[in-house]
């Protein structure tokens, strides 16, 4: 076995990861037509994958280190497949939620951290630095493959044969899962079930508030939420400020949580002392506003693509691919 055997096997579920964070943006027309559903709810979709993965990653990378990393990339990769299969079988919209949104976001909180963690394990020295360069370099080959991926097959084929191919390679990096070493040995970890629910909860209530500020306004009440024959406008305002508030003061106490639990010398979720670190903050500050922008460009910009110019997948992927190229670069 070759010594980057480990991280040819990472990289193509790396791939798999990013592949699929992009390919559904340029395949929204065809799924609407093809689901009979609408672009609000494909762009909710889209939506509830990143908040599933964002509510669970702290939980995921935990259970890397109470199972094992290996073992944690196996249960991710056989979650996600199962995840990735019902997506490109589904009859509507709501199987490709639960299939994409839900099960898939399951699958990539443990699959994601597994290969950081498992890279470290397999390489030291100069080995490590090429190892994790040529993730990164998988990475955009991802993203910019992504959106050209989608479109040629949402166009001649269908865009189910995408997640049928995220099915097979998930597949084939679970049976050569047993290559990668993992020096690492499952630890009895209490996990700390408060700091979980804080961490979801906190993420969730934000995210959300922000997806329905187009549907209730962002202050003032556009089209107020109405259960029932009750509508609920909190001293005639819109609630979208009171829920993004709420998850705020949710987060607020996640990191108050985690304070607590390491000064009492019990394993905290996250260790927030981290933060103290400059370069750590700095990054961390980078990457998040690298990460909205990206995100925001990939999910308005094809979608004006084709639902306003009428393109369909592969040109609007073909539009896209300079980005890509630029992210790359």
């Amino acid at each position: 076995m070759s010594k980057w055997t480990p991280v040819i096997i990472l990289g193509c579920a790396q791939f798999v990861m990013v592949l699929d964070s992009t390919v559904m943006n340029v395949s929204i027309s065809t799924v609407v037509t093809d689901l009979h559903t609408s672009v609000a709810a494909m762009q909710s979709a889209i939506t509830f994958y990143t908040l599933t993965m964002a509510a669970a990653m702290l939980l995921g990378a935990k259970l890397g280190d109470v199972w094992g990393r290996r073992r944690a990339l196996v249960i991710g990769a056989v979650v996600y497949s199962i995840g990735s299969l019902a997506t490109g079988l589904a009859p509507n919209i709501v199987f490709l939620f639960l299939g994409w949104s839900v099960v898939e976001g399951l699958g990539a909180v443990l699959v994601i951290p597994a290969i950081a963690a498992l890279i470290a394990d397999n390489y030291t020295g100069r080995a490590r630095v090429t190892a994790f360069a040529v993730i990164g370099a998988v990475s955009g080959a991802a993203v910019a493959a992504g959106p050209l991926i989608g479109g040629f097959l949402t166009t001649y084929l269908s865009w189910r044969y995408v997640f049928i191919g995220e099915t097979v390679i998930m597949i084939v990096v679970l049976l050569l899962a047993r290559f990668v070493a993992d020096t690492s040995r499952p630890a009895r970890v209490r996990i700390d079930a408060p700091s979980v629910v804080l961490s979801a909860a906190g993420l969730v209530l934000i995210v959300y508030g922000m997806l329905q500020s187009k549907t209730w306004g962002w202050i003032l009440p556009a089209a107020p939420l109405q259960i029932g024959n009750v509508v609920i406008a909190p001293f005639g305002l819109s609630i979208v400020p009171f829920l993004i508030a709420a998850g705020v003061l949710l987060s607020w106490l996640f990191l108050r949580r985690q304070r607590h639990l390491s000064a009492t010398g019990r394993p905290a979720l996250l260790d927030v002392s981290m933060f103290g670190i400059a370069r750590l903050r700095a990054g961390l500050s980078v990457l998040g506003a690298q990460y909205a922008v990206i995100a925001g460009l990939f999910f308005m910009i094809p979608v004006y693509l084709q639902m306003t110019l009428g393109l369909d997948a592969l040109e609007t992927g073909v539009r896209i691919f300079p980005l890509s190229i630029a992210l790359i670069l």
